[in-house]
């Protein structure tokens, strides 16, 4: 390990980190041509005095220069930084310096945190800042006991526990491991790469180097290997790991490339799995990588939908509610976990949806024989043929559709969402219409029109941007479909929909509406086949 001295400005070697004096340690972005080498630091100054002068007109020149002043001023006597303490034309060099990279910058007295693009005083340039964009910056964020912010003229902006709100607001990282470190371990494989979902690298498989630290890995370096490396990493957190939430990401409707594997090709598949915790209730079993692709022991429910099968997963969905208690004020938080499965809203991970975006709601199916005065399950059906289809996805001030549906039974469920992303109101319409077959492409706005062509309904729910024509929509739906339904309503076969006031929260405070659905009417035989 090289560190710089701040006072003569010369590298000097050091075994380890633990065998080296505090340091501060440097975190910033790179500039293109910009950036002082290790070759270009250690060049003789008296030999090469033009060139030199070239170095020292470089931005990243002065950046460390700014750098070390700070450092002086904090009573520390060294710093390190990634472009001139590592000689990057040795690929063993380069490979030691990246697997150890985390362990440097926990062992740091403090790391500087170098915004180039803020200015103080201007919040909204930090929230913007592309610092909060990079791989390479997570670790360099979350690994430091202690980092201190600047903005590009070195004013100081806060500290890590000062601006944690904001830095969770801007990243969507869990405010609890900007608090304390030491908590990183305590989230789940989805959760940490859910951090990195929004981070971009100049290299492909940087992507997958950048967070060794975060999961504790280590292995070595082969740059043009392109996605295979996030694969890589996944084998070996797998190795070390029995958190089975690494399996629980979500295929985006934006890869186009085909993707067949358990594992996902980049962290961009964890986006919306911040609230994917382990859960405790379910005995890890051991798994592994194989020659023939994943072995594990898992409970799997096939269905005969579009070939879909139903894996469970050690981990849950945890949600909260703020309940009011007489003695602590402002309330308490009473945590909650969904287990992940069917009976989610959100299903582009099966392929189901046509947005990457999550829709707000969760439901949970049953089937079953129960009475709509006494919504206690009194003797359980096995689920049939269940679709969940998100019609129209969830915007501020606007609707979102879907479509839920067993047999010839089916229920649009309708949330008006306001500017905060707050459900405001919530409608359902229950049909029955036995020519109404189910598919992906009914998410298209074009194939949705069909539900209400066909019945000679020409008010698109497109247009549905208002509680008012959300109302309007689900009484055009009662009018079509009302009387195939009143049979099912006196045979007590119509579904029953029960939906928790007022939602939980995940763990980033946005509300999730849990939407609890049975249906009731006898199932077909053989509609879904358990396998243990």
């Amino acid at each position: 390990m090289r560190l710089i001295d701040v006072n003569t400005l010369k590298l000097k070697e050091f075994i380890s980190a633990s065998s080296a004096p505090p340091y501060a340690i440097l975190s910033h972005t790179w500039e293109s041509d910009q950036e002082v080498t290790f070759q270009e630091w250690e060049q003789p100054r008296k030999q090469e005095q033009k060139r030199d002068s070239v170095v020292r007109h470089k931005t990243g020149f002065a950046k460390i220069i700014g750098a070390c002043r700070r450092a002086k001023q904090d009573g520390l006597g060294f710093l390190w930084c990634d472009t001139n303490c590592i000689d990057k034309t040795s690929s063993a060099e380069l490979s030691e310096a990246i697997n150890s990279m985390f362990r440097w910058y926990r062992d740091s007295t403090v790391c500087y945190a170098y915004l180039a693009d803020v200015k103080k005083g201007v919040e909204d340039l930090f929230a913007k800042s592309r610092w909060f964009t990079r791989g390479w910056t997570l670790q360099e964020l979350l690994a430091p006991g202690t980092v201190m912010f600047f903005d590009g003229n070195w004013s100081a902006l806060g500290d890590r526990k000062e601006l944690a709100g904001m830095i969770s607001d801007v990243t969507r990282i869990h405010i609890g491991v900007l608090k304390g470190r030491e908590t990183i371990r305590d989230y789940s494989i989805a959760q940490r790469m859910s951090w990195a979902a929004d981070r971009q690298t100049s290299r492909e498989e940087d992507i997958a180097y950048c967070l060794l630290g975060i999961f504790d890995v280590n292995m070595p370096l082969l740059y043009g290997e392109g996605v295979e490396a996030f694969t890589r990493l996944q084998g070996e957190i797998i190795k070390v790991s029995a958190d089975q939430s690494i399996l629980a990401w979500d295929l985006q409707h934006t890869d186009t490339r085909p993707w067949t594997s358990a594992l996902a090709s980049s962290p961009a598949g964890f986006r919306f799995c911040g609230s994917i915790a382990r859960s405790d209730k379910i005995q890890p079993t051991a798994y592994s990588i194989t020659n023939l692709g994943i072995s594990v022991s898992l409970a799997l429910i096939k269905t005969l939908v579009g070939g879909v099968v139903f894996v469970g997963l050690n981990c849950a969905r945890e949600l909260c509610r703020e309940a009011k208690h007489s003695k602590l004020p402002g309330g308490i938080q009473t945590p909650r976990t969904l287990a992940t499965g069917p009976h989610e809203g959100r299903m582009e991970s099966l392929g189901w949806g046509s947005c990457a975006a999550p829709s707000g709601v969760l439901f949970t199916i049953a089937a079953g024989k129960m009475t709509s005065h006494e919504p206690n399950l009194r003797q359980a059906y096995p689920l049939g043929d269940i679709s969940i289809l998100q019609l129209r996805c969830r915007c501020t001030s606007t609707v979102s559709h879907q479509l839920i549906s067993s047999g010839e039974t089916s229920i649009i469920f309708s949330v008006f969402w306001d500017r905060d992303g707050l459900p405001q109101e919530w409608l359902h319409t229950t049909f029955v219409d036995p020519k109404l077959k189910v598919s992906n492409q009914m998410a298209s706005e074009t194939e949705w029109d069909c539900l209400f062509d066909a019945n000679g309904f020409t008010h698109s729910a497109r247009c549905c941007r208002s509680t008012i024509s959300m109302r309007s929509l689900h009484e055009k739906l009662k009018q079509m479909f009302g009387k195939p339904l009143k049979t099912y309503v006196e045979g007590e076969k119509n579904p029953i929909v029960i939906v928790e006031n007022p939602p939980l929260q995940n763990s980033f405070g946005q509300p999730e509406l849990i939407v609890h659905i049975t249906f009731r009417e006898t199932p077909r035989p053989a509609s879904v086949e358990f396998i243990f």
